[in-house]
């Protein structure tokens, strides 16, 4: 995923960029109306954002709109769940190979 180098990983405006990106990406996929996913990515060493949110991002897809919430609940699950550190999050982010072409999902997902 390409990164705003003034972002700093982790912030609520890094999960705001990051949400924002997989919502437009998911809205441009031509998802199937019928389509309900969730995903929570926590980082298990971080920091609160508020008093019921630590650092993380929770991303929803419901009949198949996307949809982003900075923060995750201490202990929140959903289809998809990330628990991660900030050091591996690091780390994996600086992997990134830019994906030149992504098939829509069939009707079957």
């Amino acid at each position: 995923m390409p990164t705003n180098p003034r972002l700093q990983q982790g912030t609520v405006e890094w999960f705001e960029m990051v949400g924002v990106l997989m919502c437009e990406a998911a809205s441009q996929s031509g998802l199937p109306s019928e389509l309900n996913l969730s995903l929570v990515e926590r980082y298990t060493d971080g920091v609160a954002l508020s008093e019921n949110l630590d650092q993380g991002l929770r991303f929803d897809i419901v009949r198949g709109r996307p949809s982003f919430r900075v923060g995750a609940q201490h202990g929140e699950r959903a289809d998809i769940t990330i628990e991660i550190t900030a050091a591996a999050a690091r780390a994996l982010n600086k992997l990134y190979v830019p994906i030149l072409t992504i098939p829509p999902l069939s009707k079957g997902f």
